[in-house]
């Protein structure tokens, strides 16, 4: 029954929005993760961007495939108790123009809902650019795995993850608003893997002339060790 409703759900994003995009591409995320002690772990992530179509004459219609950008991240965080953390990071983004370098701080908890864990993400993060156009954000972001057996994600079991994030920014000349909708189902592969294949709608530039619509079709693996 879930897995019926988790179809028709990603099916209806699909069909309601795919329409209206400016582009669509595909984006695939390799997520590694290293505990350090009981309160320290660190994470590196690589994030590519490929454009797969443009405009709206249809999904894939005519398609190439163009090169968007990597984003290669390095992160470490300090667990404050049991349901909240504290994240630093750097980022180094490299695409058709020059390398842009970032820097973010983020607060995150975990509320638990019955059987539900919700978490919330706040922070901030700063991106350096060549000719000095840098750019200032604030984020935020709500998100969940719901387990597609039973009351919990155990190993070899599949959820459903879902997540909202709002980012605002400042480049110093003009402010703007991107707002994320991610719709992924994951399953655990053993207790060190999991996989995750979905879809992430991003509308951006939301309060200027340009107004971007964006969907992609999202590929995720993560490690921990």
């Amino acid at each position: 029954m879930r897995k019926t409703f988790l179809f028709i759900f990603l099916f209806s994003i699909l069909s309601g929005i795919l329409k209206g995009q400016d582009y669509t591409g595909v984006m695939p995320k390799i997520n590694i993760n290293k505990k350090i002690s009981d309160v320290w772990k660190t994470n590196l992530k690589l994030e590519n961007q490929l454009m797969v179509s443009q405009g709206t004459t249809g999904f894939f219609k005519n398609a190439e495939v163009d090169f968007k950008r990597t984003d290669a991240q390095f992160s470490a965080t300090r667990k404050l108790n049991y349901k909240s953390s504290l994240t630093g990071g750097y980022m180094l983004r490299m695409d058709e123009k020059k390398p842009a370098h970032r820097v973010s701080l983020f607060y995150s908890s975990v509320r638990q809902l019955r059987s539900l864990a919700l978490g919330q993400r706040i922070g901030v993060d700063q991106t350096f650019k060549a000719g000095n156009q840098n750019e200032l954000r604030l984020r935020y972001r709500l998100s969940t795995a719901i387990p597609l057996n039973g009351t919990s994600i155990d190993p070899d079991e599949s959820y459903l993850k879902l997540s909202n994030e709002y980012v605002g920014s400042d480049d110093g000349g003009a402010r703007a608003l991107e707002v994320r909708v991610l719709a992924a189902l994951g399953h655990e592969i053993g207790s060190h893997q999991k996989a995750e294949l979905g879809l992430d709608y991003r509308r951006s530039e939301i309060g200027t002339n340009a107004n971007v619509q964006t969907l992609w079709v999202y590929l995720g693996w993560y490690y921990k060790f």
